[in-house]
């Protein structure tokens, strides 16, 4: 027999999440405030960016780690401004830190006269070119795990 799975309506489980109303209650966010969806979100994703940082999913640490970008921030005002800032600078270091890791570090050129002045034949070439190609994969890897 099919069993089927009750689901809350969109948005209203963290009403009931004790660590949601924990970082509320950090952030400053008054009681009626909390109901908003789309506040509830960006709480949501703060706490989320900042679990992913430090490696725990420890309330207490995901606490430290958003006043620590608050202290960086320099920002002293609280509840709905206070989440709006932080979920904005947070959203564009996120976005600034993609570009550097996807960037692909190129080779240097060899110049034309450190090149061989015999041809070499076509098959030799495209092992030359694969094996730059795989160097040049290999070293962008290695920049984007940094």
């Amino acid at each position: 027999m099919d069993e089927q799975v009750q689901t809350e309506p969109l948005g209203q489980t963290y009403t009931y999440n004790q660590d949601y109303h924990k970082m509320a209650d950090f952030l400053g966010i008054n009681i009626y405030d909390r109901s908003n969806d789309e506040l509830a979100k960006k709480v949501s994703a703060l706490a989320d960016w900042a679990q992913n940082k430090t490696g725990k999913k420890d309330i207490h640490t995901t606490l430290t780690e958003v006043a620590k970008l608050q202290k960086s921030l320099g920002v002293h005002f609280i509840g709905r401004p206070l989440v709006t800032e932080l979920y904005k600078h947070m959203r564009l270091s996120q976005d600034n830190a993609l570009p550097q890791k996807a960037a692909i570090v190129n080779p240097p050129v060899k110049k034309a006269e450190s090149l061989p002045k015999e041809a070499a034949p076509v098959g030799k070439i495209e092992q030359a070119i694969q094996k730059v190609v795989k160097q040049t994969i290999t070293q962008a890897v290695k920049e984007a795990m940094k």
